[in-house]
């Protein structure tokens, strides 16, 4: 057998959410809570269920949610939709947080070739203070043809140079078109 929980005697332990049960304005609010696998759990009920009136709530919290990790999960529940816009995708690419802006270059890969304005906005975190972000762009540009994307290469191996991860995601990035 397996053990399902472990608790204190003479407490009672807290109660798991039937989140199955729940609707779907009431699943964007699960994306809030600390305990990650209620995210997790919300995210993917979400996705699954296709719901289209799970978009606003969904797009409220991307753009004001207090906390960064319910802002990530909104923005990848609305790419789960289908109904990513860019307007919010542009203002997570400039997230004060670091892991919604890595993860808003990633999901700007698609769009980003009909809304070429999404690569303007992600060429800059090229120089982003946080390493994964700057990894991420370097993985990300070759998605793109764009003759501004060759020199951002450039520049990121250059600045790079010692972290070997960057190096080779800029490598693999290089194609006929931003060469």
């Amino acid at each position: 057998g397996r053990i399902y929980r472990i608790y204190p005697k003479d407490t009672t332990p807290r109660p798991v959410p039937q989140l199955a049960d729940l609707s779907s304005e009431q699943l964007v609010a699960q994306l809030e809570s600390p305990n990650g696998w209620q995210r997790d759990v919300a995210q993917q009920s979400l996705v699954q269920r296709q719901d289209a009136n799970a978009t606003a709530p969904l797009a409220k919290l991307a753009v004001g949610g207090a906390s960064a990790l319910a802002r990530l999960h909104a923005l990848c529940a609305l790419d789960g939709l289908k109904a990513l816009d860019v307007d919010l995708l542009e203002r997570a690419l400039t997230d004060p947080h670091p892991g919604v802006r890595r993860h808003a270059v990633r999901l700007a890969e698609p769009l980003a070739i009909q809304h070429p304005q999404l690569i303007g906005l992600v060429l800059p975190l090229a120089g982003d203070p946080d390493a994964k972000v700057r990894l991420q762009v370097a993985c990300s540009l070759g998605e793109w043809q764009d003759s501004r994307i060759g020199h951002t290469l450039t520049q990121l191996a250059l600045s790079e140079s010692q972290d070997t991860h960057t190096v080779a995601a800029v490598m693999s990035s290089l194609n006929a078109s931003n060469i």
